[in-house]
């Protein structure tokens, strides 16, 4: 009698322990559910109210576009879009007048690249035409183009052109090509200093491998190194990829406005955190 009392009594508490469980897990999924739900929160007063938890940021990627996650933050977090072709750029910026960060002619694209990508052939976007049918089709105002020869960055005097524009970051990394690699750091330098240093309204970057223009390179790896610089974190899950051709990996990057540190305390501290979970 003794043992049957024990054996029930041991049933009895492994039934208590399995439905605490299942209200722990259900109200524990409820409250992440619910902080997705709510918008990113980026305080300037209290560096502690505006860091983001790890997890949450990480979430965050996965069920928001970073065009929302942009909006969310007041343009400071800025989109990154990185692509095996650079017709994705157009693609990219279509996409930004859709989910209203980008506004159809008022946007100037800044363009780093072996070539100029105004091929007048056909009609459809690709690699060496989109800049000339987004122009075109007057989806933005204007364009520049660094090629590292005769259109070279420390030769451009006109910033004030660039005030008050939404400004599209391009960079194809056949850039980097024909630079030795001991001096290819300065070049990547050089474009994080042009981004970081005019008070520019960056919108968005967008970066393209190129991988068919890249003879003296491995364009993955001078990627790498470039995002690294722009303190990007990136994401590559299938179900937001898939919805652009060539895109390989989407997210943030928080070193490229120079105001980002002092007016949104924590951010770019828990984006380098971050970076090494994903």
């Amino acid at each position: 009698m003794v043992k049957i009392k024990k054996v029930f009594n041991l049933k009895i508490l492994s039934l208590f322990l399995i439905i605490a469980s299942i209200s722990i897990s259900i109200s524990y999924g409820l409250d992440i559910k619910s902080s997705l739900r709510k918008p990113l929160i980026f305080s300037a007063v209290e560096p502690d109210s505006a860091r983001i938890k790890s997890a949450t940021f990480i979430e965050a990627l996965k069920y928001k576009d970073p065009w929302q996650i942009a909006r969310e933050s007041g343009n400071l977090a800025i989109p990154l879009f990185v692509s095996t072709e650079h017709a994705t750029t157009y693609t990219v910026i279509y996409d930004g007048i859709e989910k209203g960060n980008l506004i159809q002619g008022d946007i100037i694209v800044i363009n780093f690249d072996k070539h100029n990508d105004m091929v007048n052939d056909i009609d459809y976007p690709w690699s060496n035409n989109w800049i000339r049918i987004l122009l075109d089709r007057g989806m933005i105002a204007d364009r520049l183009w660094f090629n590292r020869e005769d259109n070279k960055i420390e030769d451009f005097g006109d910033i004030e052109s660039l005030n008050g524009k939404a400004i599209v970051i391009s960079i194809d990394i056949d850039y980097f090509d024909d630079i030795i690699e001991n001096e290819r750091q300065n070049a990547v330098n050089e474009i994080v200093d042009f981004m970081k240093n005019h008070g520019l309204d960056i919108r968005v970057v967008s970066v393209a491998l190129s991988p068919d223009y890249c003879f003296n390179i491995n364009p993955e790896n001078v990627a790498d190194e470039l995002c690294s610089n722009i303190g990007a974190t990136l994401v590559s899950y299938q179900w937001y990829v898939s919805r652009f051709s060539y895109l390989l990996k989407y997210g943030l990057c928080a070193n490229v406005k120079q105001r980002l540190p002092s007016s949104v305390p924590g951010l770019d501290k828990t984006l380098k955190e971050v970076r090494g979970n994903l």
